[in-house]
């Protein structure tokens, strides 16, 4: 929905929706919005954004792409859907965020981001993919919880990030447990700002310190 407040978004299945564009952008195959939403509750079944544009283009949120809008929270789960740009880049296989989620609940399997240079099509040899289940580009997302399964990235030429999250953003917490395809969790699956990683390695120490002392003292 586009440019208008939506109270909420309740107990809907979103299955094989599709945005396919030959001559621009593609966003949210599903769902796009850049205003506000409080509450998004469904499934989210083999929805698409696609772009085969000859130009630089952008397909942004398989499912939902959230535009500088804002959402209370999303909760459901996330299968099949997917993004792919013959020509630019592709992101946010399920979601695509650059604006202001609550909380994201739900599973994620089998989400993916994908691009394909076509120099047939006249295609930009520069074209990268940034997460398979959810892309935050620059945006804020206050927790994720769910399981990620089967998700994956990939370019045929360039660079591919976030099997199953990419991060340019905040993401206040993530729990879950992580199978992504041909994805190192911990280098690719899962991509945080440094200073994320910094405050998780800070608890470790602060853990390890209390452990150690609790010995000590026994």
């Amino acid at each position: 929905k586009s440019g208008t407040i939506v109270t909420s978004i309740d107990d809907v299945v979103f299955s094989n929706n599709k945005i396919n564009s030959t001559t621009a952008d593609s966003n949210g195959g599903a769902i796009y919005n850049n205003a506000e939403i409080g509450n998004i509750e469904g499934f989210f079944d083999s929805n698409f954004a696609e772009t085969s544009y000859k130009s630089w283009s952008y397909a942004n949120g398989g499912a939902i792409a959230n535009n500088k809008g804002n959402i209370s929270d999303i909760t459901g789960d996330f299968v099949n859907n997917h993004t792919q740009s013959a020509n630019g880049f592709s992101q946010g296989g399920g979601i695509y965020n650059n604006g202001t989620i609550g909380n994201i609940t739900g599973n994620f399997n089998n989400n993916y981001a994908k691009s394909v240079y076509n120099s047939a099509n006249g295609g930009t040899l520069y074209n990268n993919t940034e997460g398979g289940a959810i892309f935050n580009n620059g945006g804020i997302i206050r927790n994720i919880e769910g399981d990620f399964d089967g998700n994956y990235s990939e370019s045929s030429d360039m660079f591919s990030y976030g099997g199953a999250i990419d991060n340019y953003g905040i993401i206040t917490s993530i729990t879950g447990n992580f199978n992504d395809k041909l994805m190192d969790i911990a280098a690719r699956s899962l991509k945080v700002k440094r200073d994320v990683i910094t405050k998780l390695l800070e608890e470790v120490a602060n853990s390890l310190q209390n452990t150690d002392a609790t010995n000590m003292s026994s």
